[in-house]
This record gives C-alpha cells, sequence and structure tokens, in this order.
C-alpha cells in the first residue's frame, strides 16, 4: 500500500513536471493538444505492455500439464531437481518464465495506480492481480 501511495505521489509530480514544462514551450511548431496525446498514449502502451505480458506469461505455462497444481509448473520448468541434467534441460524454459515473469511485473506496477483509466473494469483488475500473485509465486518456487 505505501508502494502504490509513492508511486501515486510519484506520478503527480512528474505530471506537474511535464506540465510546467509544456507550459513553457514554443508552440509555433507543434500544438499544445499534441501534447496532451503524447501523455493520453502513455496509458495506452501501459495497457498494451500489461495484456502482452500477461498473454506471454499464459503462452509459457500453457504446456504444464493438468492438473496445473504448483508441483506440476515446479515440474514442468525445473524437471526433478535432484537430477542435474534435467535442470539443465529446462533451463531455456525456466530461464523464459523469469523474465516473462519479470516483465509482467514491471508493466503491472507501471500502471497499477491508474488501471481504471487505462480502461481495466474492477473484476479485470482483480483478475490480473490474482494472476500475478500466482505467477510470481510460482516463479519463485520454479527457482
Amino acid at each position: 500500500m505505501v508502494i502504490l501511495l509513492i508511486t501515486k505521489d510519484l506520478f503527480k509530480k512528474v505530471e506537474n513536471a511535464v506540465a510546467v514544462y509544456t507550459s513553457e514551450l514554443d508552440y509555433d511548431e507543434f500544438k499544445k493538444e499534441d501534447c496532451d496525446i503524447l501523455l493520453k498514449d502513455r496509458l495506452k502502451q501501459g495497457r498494451e505492455r500489461l495484456d502482452n505480458a500477461i498473454e506471454a506469461v499464459v503462452l509459457l505455462c500453457e504446456p504444464v500439464p493438468p492438473p496445473k497444481s504448483k508441483l506440476d509448473y515446479q515440474h514442468y520448468f525445473c524437471g526433478n531437481t535432484e537430477i542435474e541434467d534435467e535442470l539443465k534441460n529446462t533451463e531455456l524454459r525456466r530461464t523464459s518464465l523469469y523474465k516473462a515473469v519479470v516483465a509482467l511485473i514491471r508493466a503491472y506496477a507501471n500502471i497499477v495506480a491508474e488501471m481504471e483509466e487505462a480502461g481495466y473494469s474492477s473484476q479485470d483488475q482483480a483478475e490480473i492481480k490474482n494472476r500475478l500473485n500466482f505467477t510470481s509465486s510460482s516463479a519463485r518456487r520454479s527457482g
């Protein structure tokens, strides 16, 4: 919760800085609306990044055999951890998972304070948060 408040405060400071910066610009070469469009595009891009990151994790986890318990994820991404060859054979999967989860966490962190403005419903937000919690806890167990 503290991180969320700090993030919101940071975004407000950035918005204020952008407002000051754009108020002093010479609009002979472009219009003030152009700056507003760029700021609005940030939310669109943030949503796009989050949606793509979710899709990447889903695609990586798709081959995990049912019932898709945490142990099933561990076996898929690590193999039998007591057998060194299995760890080496699944290293690429595991590395891909780690990178995808990091991208998901970053994309979520970048837009979490403005998810409603980005077009996510309350239900979407809850589903994304639950998926993120499960994914990040599964990735930690796979390492």
